[in-house]
């Protein structure tokens, strides 16, 4: 038969082999293999610390050449920024102010050193302890919810831009 003109008895039992092998399950392969291409943990959380990433450099704010654009914050892949709010602009918007970076999630990409239009951010060498000494903790409630969350809600204007009034 086959098995005897293609190497006999012994490619027989090794197909045999392979085909009890295939029915009790791969030890590795698709069926067994961790995912791929999927965070199982969020980078940017509390518990996450990226500093180590930086490569010897990081931003430091000038307070007074700061406009509060927020251009920063719109370019930053890490939401490093601290705001705190001031109240309402011309507008009736709730009015922020940028307090500091919390440098426990900003990875160094200086993206809002080379956007920033007042030069209110710079590119600093890091040495000694400047990263704890500058460090502005991005702050939670006593519910965990981040501080830009409680500004919105208590200004009254909600995630769609508009006052809570118009929207009921």
């Amino acid at each position: 038969g086959p098995a005897a003109t293609c190497g006999g008895p012994a490619v027989a039992a090794s197909a045999a082999a392979r085909r009890a092998a295939a029915n009790s399950g791969p030890v590795v392969g698709y069926r067994t293999a961790p995912l791929g291409a999927v965070l199982t943990t969020p980078g940017s959380t509390v518990h996450k610390d990226v500093s180590a990433s930086r490569q010897g450099y990081l931003p430091v704010l000038h307070r007074d050449l700061c406009v509060d654009c927020s251009i920063c914050d719109l370019v930053c892949p890490d939401y490093c920024f601290v705001w705190e709010p001031t109240g309402q602009t011309v507008q009736g918007h709730p009015a922020l102010r940028l307090v500091g970076i919390d440098f426990q999630y900003c990875k160094g990409c200086m993206h809002c050193v080379q956007e920033c239009p007042t030069g209110a951010l710079t590119k600093e060498r890091e040495v000694g302890d400047l990263a704890t000494r500058l460090r502005v903790p991005l702050a939670l409630d006593q519910a965990g919810v981040p501080a830009g969350a409680a500004i919105l809600s208590q200004s009254g204007w909600g995630a769609w831009g508009t006052p809570a009034e118009e929207r009921s």
